[in-house]
């Protein structure tokens, strides 16, 4: 018989029919070879039968043959003997032992036969069988009848000399049939914990993980006789159980706690009198041995869990280690779990208030839109009155508190079905389902009586007002056009004053005659040669090469001077500005990088570009990169497109043009990697080759243990996937010392230079790679962040 499997985390038993091949493993094997040596030594003495005395002697001595053959084929059938069937087999072997005229031939079927009984049963039945074969021989022979026939040739003494040897016999038998069981057992311990293995490896689902691991604690008790696992879960002073398996007599709810005091690791209790260990054997029905294994605390909460392995005498050393071995896997299962968990909730919240992110609220609003059982939906877009002031006065940490006592007030204010979000700086969104335009505005006014005076719980500085946008769905409305909508109307109530509330209406101004002047005139800075590039570094550690710089755009608006990205940016995503101005950063970062490449022949600079969310929509990219390349003769290897996780997902077709870039083999970066909606499945569905960290990961490395570990788990992932990364926003030492530690490919910072212009940089660069040394400090204190990108 083949041994039972482990499949899909069940024990499943294989079909007992009799096969006449030999199977693969040993046991099998073994209790095949057993079953044809007893059923040969039968035959061998069956011719005894037909010598007997008479010919009703010989019907009995076949019909007991008969017998004999058929309790060892159903012992092997189910793989077990029972008492039944042991009083059977010794009537059988006296009767058989009465009809010979050779009571000693019996020996012959004994000898098979303890061979063969010793794969099943209990140790003591081993150990009683040959006694009680040898008294079966010893009754049929004193059963013969005297003077009829020929008398016996042996006596009982001379039988009971045969008893040492058989004792010797039944104990071998079953150490060969202990080894033979503890090794199947074993095996199929093992395949359990592969399964185990391979069905947790992928998993982020907590709720999945306990279910797999109890599969496996299922199957386990299946394959150890007599096991019984328990779990328990500290809650207060008690022990409440959570899950028992295998055989109870009564359900067990709670335990005491050991006398002792709680376990800890893996402990043997195994005091009879033990409160806990008494109830324990109260609900098995039977004494038992107990192993306590205590569950790690993967969550940090200090719950204390335990599982507990019971079996009668002792408790095996396999099952044991099996279970711990399992325990590990569900461990290591956990914490993949918490990782992507702690991944999650920051590719879809903002850190610092907890709120939504605008890419998951966006996602939220489709899906609400998209719902055919969802009623009217609104979107209020919150923005807080003067808040640089509050930045300029007291600090940005003072304003970091600002944000997240507003995150507070908007929670509680709008109702526990709405959902927050902070899209940028000071503007928050509030997405209301099944919310009509009269209720949105209502909801908007309690918003803003909520924000109306808010005030530090230091007492550092007061707060008054927010102006509120709202906007309601017509049927058809998309998730960016309701924004939008919301938007203007918050725009509006801004022009007329402070603190005030606005409703979209088709009638509401658009834009005011300064907006409307700098949109046109964005639309025209890339013809009107107004955009300027600046370049910052991207150097290789640990060795502080320069391998790559990133293109950075910023515009020489004719009357407001030098403006940075964050004060123009949006705009031209809005107007649709951005695809010129992408195309004409791409050709000229193209152009001066091969102008580097030139001069500087040693290293095969590379230059990286970032690409937003309309260029990739743009059907004409594809075909101005390729234009461009050839235009410069341009390696396709040395231009790095960036994205955002959150943009490369967009859509279908944001990826498939993301493909087709990387078909000309163009190399893909992923940007501020980490706080976008999708982290972990942009990493296996796209052909990303480097991952930037993002900076507020790197700014919180030097005092933060969560973004050390954050950064740490994107690194050893990112390594394990073949990709190179990048750290950005590096701006001291302890940070490079933390990034090369643990195998960052790559940094870039004011640590060691800030955004220049192609000029500053011909001439770093030309000063850096002529010295081939370590790049010098040239970190200043940041005042403003408009120009990091």
């Amino acid at each position: 018989m083949t041994s039972p499997a482990v499949s899909e985390g069940r024990l499943d038993v294989p079909s007992r029919r009799i096969r006449l091949g030999l199977p693969g493993d040993i046991l099998g094997s073994s209790r095949w070879l057993f079953l044809v040596l007893t059923l040969a030594s039968g035959i061998v003495v069956l011719p005894q039968a037909f010598l007997a005395r008479s010919a009703p002697t010989a019907v009995l001595a076949v019909a007991a043959s008969a017998v004999l053959v058929g309790t060892v084929l159903r012992t092997f059938h189910r793989q077990y003997q029972g008492w039944l069937e042991e009083v059977v087999e010794l009537l059988a072997l006296t009767v058989f032992a009465y009809c010979t005229t050779q009571p000693t031939a019996v020996f012959g079927v004994i000898f098979g036969r303890l061979w063969f009984r010793a794969l099943y049963g209990a140790r003591w039945a081993a150990l009683a069988r040959p006694a009680a074969y040898l008294t079966a021989v010893m009754v049929g022979l004193l059963m013969h009848p005297d003077g009829a026939g020929d008398p016996p040739t042996v006596t009982p003494l001379v039988l009971a000399s045969f008893f040492p040897i058989l004792l010797l016999t039944g104990m071998i038998g079953r150490r060969l049939a202990s080894s033979l069981h503890a090794g199947a057992e074993n095996a199929q311990l093992d395949a359990i914990q592969v399964r185990l293995g391979t069905e947790v490896v992928g998993l982020t689902d907590l709720e999945e993980v306990w279910r797999a691991a109890w599969r496996a604690h299922e199957a386990m008790c299946a394959v150890v006789p007599g096991l019984r696992l328990v779990m328990l879960s500290q809650a207060g002073p008690r022990l409440v159980v959570k899950r028992t398996d295998g055989p109870f007599d009564r359900p067990l709810t709670e335990v005491p706690a050991p006398s002792a005091g709680l376990p800890s690791g893996t402990t043997h209790q195994s005091s009879v009198r033990d409160p806990s260990v008494a109830a324990l054997n109260a609900a098995a029905g039977t004494p038992c041995a107990w192993v306590w294994v205590e569950l790690p605390d993967v969550d940090g909460r200090g719950l204390r869990a335990w599982l507990l392995l019971g079996a009668p005498g002792e408790v095996p050393a396999r099952a044991v280690m099996a279970l711990t071995a399992q325990t590990h896997h569900v461990s290591l299962a956990q914490r993949n779990c918490a990782l992507h968990e702690s991944l999650t909730e920051q590719a879809t919240h903002d850190p610092l208030t907890g709120l939504h992110n605008r890419a998951s609220f966006l996602a939220e609003l489709t899906a609400c839109l998209d719902s055919a059982d969802s009623g009217p939906t609104s979107v209020l877009f919150v923005d807080l009155d003067d808040f640089k002031e509050v930045n300029d006065l007291f600090g940005h940490q003072a304003g970091d508190g600002l944000l997240q006592e507003v995150a507070g007030s908007l929670r509680s204010s709008a109702g526990d079905q709405a959902l927050g979000a902070r899209i940028g700086g000071d503007e928050f969104a509030v997405l209301l389902r099944d919310t009509d335009a009269a209720e949105a505005s209502a909801t908007a006014h309690r918003i803003a009586r909520a924000l109306t005076g808010s005030t530090r719980s230091d007492g550092s500085f007061s707060y008054t007002a927010a102006c509120i946008g709202a906007a309601t769905s017509d049927g058809e409305t998309d998730a960016e056009a309701l924004v939008h909508r919301a938007d203007l109307a918050m725009y509006h109530a801004k022009s007329i004053g402070k603190s005030r509330i606005a409703s979209y209406d088709e009638a509401l101004p658009r834009r005011d005659p300064d907006q409307a002047a700098f949109e046109r005139q964005l639309a025209d800075a890339a013809r009107a040669g107004e955009l300027v590039v600046h370049y910052q570094p991207v150097l290789s550690l640990p060795d502080r090469r320069c391998t790559a710089v990133e293109a950075l755009v910023r515009w020489q608006h004719p009357e407001r001077g030098l403006l940075g990205p964050d004060q123009f940016i949006p705009v031209a995503e809005r107007t649709g500005a951005i695809r010129s101005i992408g195309a004409a950063v791409l050709r000229r970062s193209l152009q001066d990088v091969v102008a580097w490449q030139g001069r500087f022949p040693q290293v095969p600079l590379a230059v990286h570009v970032n690409v937003s969310a309309r260029q990739l929509e743009d059907d004409h990219l594809l075909d101005q990169v390729r234009e461009c390349l050839t235009e410069h003769a341009l390696d396709p290897e040395c231009l790095v497109i960036e994205v955002t996780e959150s943009l490369a997902i967009s859509s279908r077709d944001a990826v498939r043009r993301l493909h087709a870039l990387v078909a000309l083999g163009v190399v893909l970066a992923i940007d501020d990697f980490g706080t976008g909606y999708s982290a972990l499945q942009t990493l296996r569905t796209l052909p990303i080759k480097i991952v930037k960290i993002d900076r507020s990961f790197v700014a919180g490395s030097g005092s933060s243990p969560a973004d050390r570990a954050v950064i740490e788990a994107i690194v050893q992932m990112s390594t394990q996937l073949g990709l190179r990364t990048v750290a950005e926003g590096v701006e001291g030492k302890e940070q490079q010392a933390f990034l090369e530690s643990i195998g960052t490919t790559g940094a870039q910072g004011y640590l060691y230079r800030r955004p220049g212009t192609a000029t500053e940089i011909s001439a770093w660069l030309a000063e850096h790679l002529a010295t081939q040394r370590e790049v010098p400090h040239q970190f200043t204190p940041v005042t403003d962040g408009s120009l990091r990108r």
